[in-house]
C-alpha cells in the first residue's frame, strides 16, 4: 500500500470499491452481498452503499431473482482506455505474429506489477493450446514463462524485496516455490 504518511489522503470508499470489483473472477463471476461483506470483513451496510453506487454507474448489476451481483461490460472501458494509451502494442503485433508463426505457440506481452504479470497483448497459437491466457489476466510472475523473463532482468535486491515473506505457490510440479531456487532459474 502507500506510505503511512500518505494514508490520510486515501479514500477508503474508493479503496473498498476497487477491492469489490477485483473480487469478481472467472471462478467467482457472481457474488452475494453477504459474500462481499465477509471478504471485506465488514457489516453488510458498508458494501451495500458501494454496490449501489457501482450499479448506478453501470459497472455491476444485480440479478433480480438470485440477488447476486456481477460485473458488466462497462468495466472493460477502464482496461481498454489504458491499452489505448499504449501505441507500441500496434507496433509489436507483427512481431508477435511472426514469433507465433515461427514457434506455433501463443505469444504475449506483459507488464510486471509487483510479483504478478499482467498480460496486455496476445496472439493465439495456431495449434491446440493448453493454456488460454487472455488480455487483462494477472498471474503470479514466478509461475509463468513471461513472468520469469520479466523477473530475470530485475536486480537481486528487488527480487528479494518482492518475494520475502510471500508464499511462492506451486502450480505445476516444476514451479519454483523457494526464492533461492527461483533466483537460480532466473540466472
Amino acid at each position: 500500500m502507500l506510505e503511512e504518511k500518505n494514508d490520510r489522503y486515501l479514500s477508503n470508499s474508493l479503496v473498498r470499491g476497487l477491492e469489490i470489483l477485483k473480487m469478481f473472477t472467472g471462478e467467482m463471476p457472481t457474488l452475494s452481498l453477504s459474500e462481499i461483506a465477509n471478504k471485506l470483513n465488514v457489516s453488510r451496510t458498508t458494501p451495500y452503499r458501494i454496490l449501489f453506487t457501482l450499479q448506478s454507474l453501470g459497472y455491476i448489476r444485480q440479478d433480480e431473482l438470485s440477488k447476486r451481483y456481477e460485473l458488466t461490460p462497462k468495466v472493460l472501458e477502464l482496461g481498454f482506455t489504458y491499452l489505448n494509451t499504449m501505441p507500441f502494442l500496434d507496433l509489436a503485433r507483427p512481431y508477435l505474429e511472426d514469433l507465433r508463426d515461427e514457434t506455433g505457440l501463443s505469444t504475449h506481452i506483459g507488464i510486471l506489477e509487483g510479483n504478478e504479470v499482467t498480460y496486455i497483448a496476445r496472439v493465439p497459437g495456431k495449434g491446440v493450446t493448453t493454456v488460454n491466457v487472455t488480455v487483462g489476466s494477472r498471474l503470479p510472475a514466478h509461475a509463468t514463462a513471461l513472468g520469469k523473463v520479466l523477473l530475470a532482468f530485475q536486480k537481486e535486491e528487488t527480487l528479494t524485496k518482492m518475494f520475502t515473506g510471500k508464499e511462492l505457490k506451486s502450480y505445476t510440479g516444476k514451479t519454483k516455490t523457494q526464492l533461492l531456487a527461483l533466483e537460480k532459474e532466473l540466472k
